[in-house]
């Protein structure tokens, strides 16, 4: 989100609109991701594959991580894990 943030030449409001998050909270995102630089740590998380169907979920996390696939409740423990991180 950030990156797209920062791509879009707009006013960190407009932008904030533009996506439908409140404005404070993108600033708090925004401040957050400055505060720890443009980092990109690695966490591994298991999670069981049960099924090979094609992916059709996909949540992108406000840190710019894209999850994709097709186990609703797998997708849930994973963006609940990285939450955490």
């Amino acid at each position: 989100m950030i990156a797209a943030y920062q791509r879009s030449g707009l006013t960190q409001r407009a932008f904030a609109q533009r996506e439908g998050i409140g404005f404070y909270r993108f600033v708090a995102w925004l401040k957050r991701y400055r505060q720890q630089g443009a980092k990109n740590d690695f966490v591994e998380v298991n999670v069981p594959r049960r099924t090979a169907a094609p992916s059709s979920i996909e949540v992108a996390l406000p840190s710019g991580v894209v999850v994709r696939g097709a186990d609703v409740e797998q997708i849930a423990v994973l963006v609940e894990r990285l939450g955490r991180c």
